[in-house]
């Protein structure tokens, strides 16, 4: 059985891999209530705004501050790589801080592109798990220029194929939401492809439910945009 299906919009998760990512999920987020000594400085961690981790020698939890000189920096020495061959011969993800969060956390997969099967670099639990979502992975900080870390997609000026709807629904959203609600994207825009290559969406918002038409051209302008939005995202300066 596949672990991803690929629908009109979305990816598709087995009832137990969804399980499976829920208790991970649940789990980090206890670990985080959870007092516990930072094994370098001692600051316990588990107070708020602070959140553990747990490095690759010996399972030591450390605070927020301290785990940014136990793990390395990731700078894309792996661009153009071959997940599969990465997941083979390594190197570990584990040792590696995640590209995505700020402060940084302990990365715990090779996030890798569905389309090309490249590697985008190492992710945490929760930025994977958002990712592989899709839906509102395009709200984080830096989202578009990771995706576009995958060297193919790098090169055509393209956002990969399950993330594509999601820009859609990202810029509709910022132009069409009611001013004022804060409501995830994907619930406040629903897309649907037609047949000469246009959508239509509809805007559910407060009171409103309007529906629009996109047509090809304009959805196509969007898509780039997000595109160009990812080439152009400044570096990330190197934590150590």
């Amino acid at each position: 059985m596949p672990a991803l299906v690929w629908t009109h919009d979305t990816w598709l998760i087995p009832r137990a891999l969804a399980f499976i990512l829920d208790q991970w999920e649940e789990t980090d987020a206890a670990l985080g209530r959870t007092p516990t000594p930072c094994k370098v400085c001692g600051t316990t961690v588990g107070e708020p705004g602070l959140r553990p981790a747990t490095t690759t020698s010996g399972g030591q939890r450390l605070c927020p501050t301290c785990v940014q000189t136990a793990l390395l920096s990731y700078d894309g020495q792996f661009q153009g790589r071959a997940y599969s061959k990465i997941r083979e011969d390594g190197p570990r993800a584990e040792d590696y801080l995640c590209l995505l969060c700020e402060p940084a956390r302990p990365a715990a997969v090779w996030d890798h592109c569905h389309d090309h099967g490249l590697v985008r670099g190492p992710l945490c639990g929760g930025c994977n798990t958002m990712e592989g979502h899709g839906k509102e992975f395009l709200t984080l900080k830096g989202a578009t220029a990771h995706l576009l870390r995958c060297a193919q997609c790098r090169t055509r000026r393209t956002l990969p194929t399950n993330h594509r709807l999601a820009a859609l629904r990202r810029h509709l959203h910022r132009e069409q939401a009611t001013e004022g609600q804060d409501c995830p994207l994907h619930m406040c825009v629903q897309i649907t492809a037609e047949d000469d290559g246009g959508y239509t969406y509809t805007v559910m918002c407060a009171d409103r439910t309007q529906s629009f038409h996109l047509p090809a051209e304009e959805a196509s302008r969007i898509q780039a945009e997000a595109a160009r939005e990812g080439l152009t995202y400044p570096s990330s300066p190197k934590r150590h």
